[in-house]
């Protein structure tokens, strides 16, 4: 949905629960490399639903990095922070 709570039109057809990138709790489970590479090649390449597309042939891997800065921004109140969190979700 529009404030990252996984929540979306999309959810509905998600058979996984879908994570709450407003949680910070939530969102202390994952790392940027993660959530870089998930982006870059598609969350079915890690197991999961192939409703996540992969952007890594349209977007460039900086705008993938400022996606994954803004996705911080929705669990950090609006300032981009990145840390030490595991790799896998």
């Amino acid at each position: 949905g529009a404030a990252g709570k996984g929540d979306g039109p999309g959810a509905k057809v998600v058979r996984q629960t879908i994570r709450d990138f407003s949680s910070a709790a939530s969102m202390r489970e994952v790392d940027d490399r993660f959530l870089f590479e998930i982006i870059k090649k598609g969350s079915s390449q890690f197991g999961r639903s192939n409703a996540m597309p992969s952007w890594g042939m349209k977007l460039s891997d900086d705008e993938i990095r400022a996606v994954v800065a803004y996705i911080r921004t929705l669990a950090s109140g609006g300032s981009a922070t990145s840390g030490q969190r595991r790799e896998t979700p």
